[in-house]
């Protein structure tokens, strides 16, 4: 006796299509990377989901700090609708300079960092990043030594410069859209306990969609390896039994594939559920698009 059914009753508007789209704003970008995101042409019907989709397209580029599609409902009786995307640009290079130290048994280290990222070289979304890292670590070796039944513990400890560059460039739209191929090159010297070593790494790439859920990458990686300096014999490298050998320098290459599958989906939208029986109050809107 004290439960009320509320019943909605909606009058749908007709069926709409997309009109004419206009694009505003800034573009950092060439106009065809926009207008390739944009696939909303006059005469299409008109749907929400498309423009959610148009949206996201657009902030996937990487270079938009804003992205606002409109469309233009002001008049109820028009069935073709006028679209606006207005789009406000990001900016494209960023620089960040930080630095630290670590402190962990036997090792110490003390570094200074560079990272530089440029979004969109050339207006044709391009992406550069480069960055480095420069420092200085120590590295304490305990060893016991036997003299006379005696156990000794003798302490080493040894320091050296440190460096790292990476550098990476990403071409989108090759071969077509939806891929890209990218270059990423490194250089290394550090220390570790028993040696010095440097080490230069390449590994170009291509990754792109295979379909709305599959996507593709295939790279070829490739290391060098040079011992600087060694604080023990090689001999004794090769007490453990074989095929364990010590080489020096040694490359190392591998061709990495990966292919996720992403299942990931839109929250379904609510389903009306069907109207209750009892005491009803009804109510009506109309709607500019059906």
């Amino acid at each position: 006796s004290h439960t009320v059914s509320i019943r909605l009753i909606a009058t749908p508007g007709p069926v709409c299509t997309f009109g004419d789209v206009d694009v505003s704003g800034q573009l950092p970008v060439l106009r065809r990377y926009v207008d390739d995101e944009v696939r909303i042409v006059a005469g299409d019907r008109y749907r929400l989901s498309d423009l959610g989709r148009t949206q996201r397209r657009l902030f996937g580029l990487g270079v938009f700090s804003v992205v606002n599609v409109r469309p233009d409902l002001s008049d109820p009786t028009r069935t073709q609708v006028p679209l606006r995307v207005e789009l406000a640009p990001s900016k494209s290079r960023q620089l960040r300079v930080g630095g630290g130290f670590a402190l962990d048994p036997g090792k110490q280290d003390l570094h200074v960092t560079t990272d530089f990222r440029h979004a969109n070289l050339w207006r044709r979304l391009v992406r550069l990043e480069v960055g480095t890292s420069v420092g200085y670590t120590t590295i304490s070796q305990v060893t016991e030594v036997l003299e006379d039944d005696t156990s000794i513990t003798d302490v080493v400890s040894t320091g050296a410069p440190t460096l790292l560059v990476q550098a990476g460039l990403t071409v989108p739209r090759v071969p077509a859209r939806g891929w890209e191929v990218y270059q990423d090159i490194s250089y290394e010297q550090g220390i570790e306990p028993g040696y010095r070593f440097r080490t230069p790494t390449l590994s170009p790439g291509i990754r792109g969609r295979l379909s709305q859920r599959l996507t593709f990458e295939l790279a070829y990686h490739f290391r060098y390896f040079h011992h600087l300096s060694l604080s023990f014999s090689a001999s004794a490298l090769l007490r453990p039994p074989p095929p364990f050998a010590f080489s020096d320098p040694y490359t190392l290459s591998s061709l990495p594939q990966h292919v996720p599958l992403d299942r990931l989906y839109s929250p379904p939208l609510p389903r009306p559920r069907p109207p209750a029986r009892g005491p009803t109050r009804q109510t009506g809107r109309v709607a500019p698009c059906g």
